[in-house]
């Protein structure tokens, strides 16, 4: 478990977990950080926030919000990849069909 803003949550990625790098990004979504390891985690967590948010207002709200979030705090790289992953997942949540395209799509918008 971990504590961020007094609300705890089990930890994502556990001791012995497989780890995602990024070596596979293109420059614009790369930490700068060399030690972050999450990158992949980030994309999905806004990719699956985007999917459900993609039939109400308040869901498009709420990814902005989080995604200002990040904008204001400098980390240009995480906003940069998260409107881009919140933005396929809205597309998806929107119509499910789209998951057969998910790899290219997902490809072609943040891999190198």
């Amino acid at each position: 478990m971990r504590t961020v803003a007094g609300r705890s949550f089990a930890n994502a990625a556990p001791e012995g977990a497989a780890e995602f790098h990024q070596s596979g990004f293109r420059a614009p979504f790369v930490d700068p950080n060399p030690a972050s390891n999450n990158q992949v985690r980030h994309f999905v967590a806004y990719f699956v926030v985007g999917m459900v948010a993609a039939n109400t207002v308040a869901g498009d709200i709420g990814v902005m919000t989080q995604l200002a979030a990040l904008e204001e705090q400098n980390q240009l790289q995480d906003y940069a990849l998260g409107v881009v992953a919140a933005e396929l997942g809205i597309d998806v949540g929107r119509s499910p069909a789209l998951l057969k395209e998910l790899e290219s799509r997902v490809l072609a918008s943040t891999c190198r």
